[in-house]
Protein backbone atom coordinates (compact mmCIF):
# COMPACT_ATOMS: atom_id res chain seq x y z
CA UNK A 1 0.00 0.00 0.00
CA UNK A 2 1.17 3.61 -0.71
CA UNK A 3 1.90 5.73 2.65
CA UNK A 4 -0.99 8.03 1.65
CA UNK A 5 -3.65 5.24 1.56
CA UNK A 6 -6.30 6.63 4.52
CA UNK A 7 -5.96 3.35 6.55
CA UNK A 8 -2.67 4.13 7.70
CA UNK A 9 -3.70 7.24 9.11
CA UNK A 10 -5.27 8.36 12.21
CA UNK A 11 -7.79 10.99 13.72
CA UNK A 12 -8.01 12.54 16.63
CA UNK A 13 -10.65 11.07 18.39
CA UNK A 14 -10.61 7.82 16.82
CA UNK A 15 -8.69 4.78 17.49
CA UNK A 16 -5.72 4.21 15.27
CA UNK A 17 -6.27 2.84 11.93
CA UNK A 18 -4.64 -0.57 11.26
CA UNK A 19 -2.30 -0.16 8.00
CA UNK A 20 -3.22 -3.81 6.77
CA UNK A 21 -6.89 -2.97 7.00
CA UNK A 22 -9.21 -0.48 5.26
CA UNK A 23 -10.49 1.66 8.42
CA UNK A 24 -14.36 0.76 7.35
CA UNK A 25 -13.54 -2.99 8.22
CA UNK A 26 -12.60 -1.65 11.89
CA UNK A 27 -15.13 1.14 12.63
CA UNK A 28 -17.57 0.14 10.32
CA UNK A 29 -19.65 -2.03 12.12
CA UNK A 30 -19.75 0.39 15.15
CA UNK A 31 -20.89 3.48 13.41
CA UNK A 32 -23.80 1.72 11.76
CA UNK A 33 -24.69 0.25 15.00
CA UNK A 34 -24.50 3.85 17.19
CA UNK A 35 -26.28 5.33 13.87
CA UNK A 36 -29.12 3.13 14.14
CA UNK A 37 -29.79 3.73 17.46
CA UNK A 38 -29.47 7.10 17.55
CA UNK A 39 -32.00 7.00 14.52
CA UNK A 40 -34.26 4.34 16.54
CA UNK A 41 -34.09 6.37 19.46
CA UNK A 42 -34.57 9.91 18.00
CA UNK A 43 -37.75 8.05 16.31
CA UNK A 44 -39.23 7.53 20.19
CA UNK A 45 -39.15 11.20 20.52
CA UNK A 46 -40.46 12.75 17.88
Amino acid sequence: MCSGNPGTTALPGWPQYRSDQPYTVDIGPDVRSTTADRQEEFALWR
